[in-house]
């Protein structure tokens, strides 16, 4: 499938907090996030996506002697991805959006800083002290973003390892479309377990970071017919189809090669022949339709007739 990029903007590159400490204005994101906008195109349509790629700040200093501009700053970065998340999906309630990359933040609170929680809309105030020191957002996101790095085995949640703990802080948080377009998430492994020592090595690919990768695969088009999820009226087609059971009869359609065009036989005369296609059709084969409604076994035997496709089109795509 090929890859469309609509747009790829950074976020807030210029947005600042006040410094709990110097009392002045700092930059808020020294790594702004980057949203892509795009979409994925199949043969009869496309799934649009929308992927934030974050790098958030390091938890270094929570406790010391910067520790409250660390942790106001965390929380800010948090609140201002969580914004932009809740911004796409109140312009789109169906938007496919996925926040991705090193939150530098764990799946469950800190105690200091939820950033996570914040972000994915599950954050209750009194689990973070920042929030005793600094007024805190309650409910940003909703609905929800889902982690998907929870579905993975506990044994295998970890992109990072830190003085011998195995950690998780890098996630790929979804929205509620993609709930049941998520076909599976894991790391990459080769960075995290590998020699430190392996990091200046030019001959090797381990350690060519402190962190696994992360991927998550995304099911677009669940019955490989073409046709986007969301545009498809009939999942689980399956081509070729097994119509007609005799033979293809002139001004009759089915998809006997599996290519998304339905096949026919000219008709008598030298009148133009009538094309269509999977697109036309929402996804739905000759089988699915003669179902669908309930046809006879006319329509089985000879395939789809001219007026059954056009009756149909007009109901899937008026």
């Amino acid at each position: 499938s090929n890859i469309t990029v609509d747009a790829i903007t950074q976020i807030d590159p210029d947005e600042t907090f006040v410094n709990p400490i110097t009392l002045e204005d700092d930059i808020l994101h020294d790594r702004p996030p980057l949203l892509l906008e795009g979409s994925c195109e199949l043969q009869f349509g496309t799934y649009p996506i929308a992927v934030m790629a974050v790098h958030n700040r390091s938890l270094g200093g929570i406790d010391g002697s910067e520790g409250e501009r660390v942790r106001k700053k965390r929380l800010l970065q948090a609140e201002s991805i969580a914004n932009k998340a809740q911004e796409l999906q109140t312009a789109d309630p169906d938007v496919r959006l996925i926040v991705t990359g090193d939150f530098n933040a764990y799946e469950f609170t800190d105690g200091y800083v939820h950033s996570l929680g914040v972000i994915t809309g599950d954050f209750d105030p009194a689990t973070s002290f920042v929030c005793t020191e600094h007024p805190c957002a309650t409910d940003i996101v909703e609905p929800n973003l889902d982690n998907q790095v929870l579905e993975l085995p506990e044994d295998d949640r970890y992109s990072f390892i830190f003085r011998g703990t195995a950690q998780v802080l890098d996630h790929a948080l979804t929205s509620t479309k993609l709930a049941d377009e998520i076909s599976g998430v894991e790391y990459g492994r080769g960075n995290a377990d590998a020699a430190v020592d392996l990091i200046n090595v030019d001959s090797t690919p381990l350690r060519s970071s402190d962190h696994d990768g992360l991927v998550l695969f995304v099911t677009k088009d669940e019955d490989a017919d073409g046709v986007p999820n969301d545009a498809d009226a009939c999942p689980a087609t399956v081509l070729p189809e097994s119509v007609p059971t005799k033979m293809l009869a002139r001004n009759r359609f089915a998809d006997t090669d599996g290519d998304g065009v339905f096949n026919t036989r000219a008709p008598k005369g030298g009148g133009p022949m009538s094309i269509f296609t999977l697109g036309d059709t929402a996804g739905c084969s000759c089988e699915q339709i003669i179902d669908a409604q309930g046809l006879g076994g006319g329509q089985r035997k000879w395939g789809c007739s001219l007026s059954v496709m056009r009756d149909w089109i007009a109901l899937v795509n008026p």
